[in-house]
């Protein structure tokens, strides 16, 4: 959904980084605020990025750079970040010169096909370990997702961004994913939530938590469940992956619980 025009400027502003999963992110907190046009809600959505690839056709850009350009031209009271949906493949180690020979720009995994949803709500993501074949050490990569050498290019990453959004010198806040329908891909997510809640609580970064309120009983993805009232309703959409108006408002009610206590003249109410 669009963002909400405001009639006059905001007199506090929160700018939403990542991917399409923050798309919904700020989709909800434009709801949260909808009667609170004193706090307005920027998004820079990249919605098929990732800290792996944040454009396809252009290698050179990754999304710390992006940024840093983006919020050289904001002046948020805020930041808050969610993406990694599209992170499931190979990574290679970016210090590493690429020997002669390497196809860089066709790795398994790493071609057009890397679309927001393409990796999501499915047990297959694009490419896995076993698809990808062995690792190449010696040239820096790529590495296969959920191995160690992966994990720790990764959280270089992780890094990089999380300095990019702190040379603003506003709170930062980096959500955590939720559980996608499929075993493996709800394990994927959780994996992925590991890394950034170390890194994110490493920095000092508010690491916010939505696991709990978007699975069931056993643990399991849910695609229904208590909204930020307590009301049952449908909070996930017919993909697995992404959410409904109520599932959004969700997200975004834990994402304003954080924003409250480090924007102290924001008025909307703590649920």
């Amino acid at each position: 959904p669009p963002p909400r025009k405001l009639e006059k400027p905001p007199s506090q502003t929160v700018v939403v980084i990542g991917d399409s999963m923050a798309d919904w992110l700020g989709y909800g907190l434009d709801e949260k605020y909808a009667d609170h046009p004193e706090i307005g809600v920027e998004r820079n959505i990249h919605a098929a990025s990732g800290l792996v690839r944040y454009d396809a056709k252009n290698e050179a850009l990754d999304w710390p750079e992006a940024a840093k350009e983006t919020l050289s031209k904001e002046k948020p009271d805020a930041i808050v970040v969610m993406l990694g949906l599209n992170d499931r493949l190979p990574l290679r180690d970016k210090t590493q010169p690429k020997r002669n020979g390497d196809p860089a720009k066709n790795q398994p995994g790493q071609g057009s096909k890397d679309k927001a949803a393409s990796p999501a709500g499915s047990d297959a993501p694009p490419q896995t370990a076993k698809q990808t074949g062995s690792q190449h050490s010696s040239s820096g990569g790529p590495y296969d997702f959920h191995t160690d050498q992966w994990a720790t290019l990764y959280g270089k990453r992780i890094d990089e961004m999380i300095a990019a959004l702190k040379s603003k010198g506003v709170p930062v806040i980096w959500v955590g994913l939720p559980a996608l329908r499929g075993t493996k891909a709800t394990s994927d997510m959780s994996y992925l939530d590991q890394l950034y809640r170390e890194h994110a609580e490493r920095a000092g970064l508010i690491y916010v938590d939505i696991w709990d309120g978007f699975v069931d009983e056993d643990g399991d993805y849910a695609m229904q469940g208590p909204d930020f009232e307590g009301q049952i309703r449908r909070l996930r959409t017919a993909d697995g992956v992404y959410f409904t108006k109520a599932g959004a408002v969700k997200i975004a009610s834990y994402v304003d619980r954080e924003l409250q206590r480090v924007m102290p003249n924001s008025v909307a109410p703590v649920t």
